[in-house]
């Protein structure tokens, strides 16, 4: 699920795992592409409910705490998807 459809149970699933560096390596590219997918799937702040921006909100600042620190060291840079995660949820 990683590398195709529905992205949020695929990365909680990353986000969640203890992997071996070579599941790290593996997982790490697809994880980023994921977190894109889910990025592009999020509704803006003004076309959801308050909650339901508040649940995309923690699951997202959650990913963006911890899949970067996981998959250190792989080459994979998760810095870009942050960045349009901080502006599509206008948090700066």
């Amino acid at each position: 699920m990683l590398d195709s459809g529905y992205a949020e149970p695929a990365l909680a699933f990353v986000r969640d795992a203890e992997l071996t560096p070579d599941e790290r390596l593996r997982f790490a590219r697809p994880a980023l592409n994921a977190l894109g997918r889910w990025l592009s799937n999020a509704p803006a702040p003004n076309y959801t409910t308050s909650e339901n921006m508040k649940r995309i909100r923690g699951f997202g600042d959650e990913l963006f705490r911890i899949l970067p620190e996981k998959f250190a060291g792989t080459g994979v840079d998760f810095s870009e998807p942050q960045g349009w995660y901080k502006e599509k949820m206008e948090l700066e």
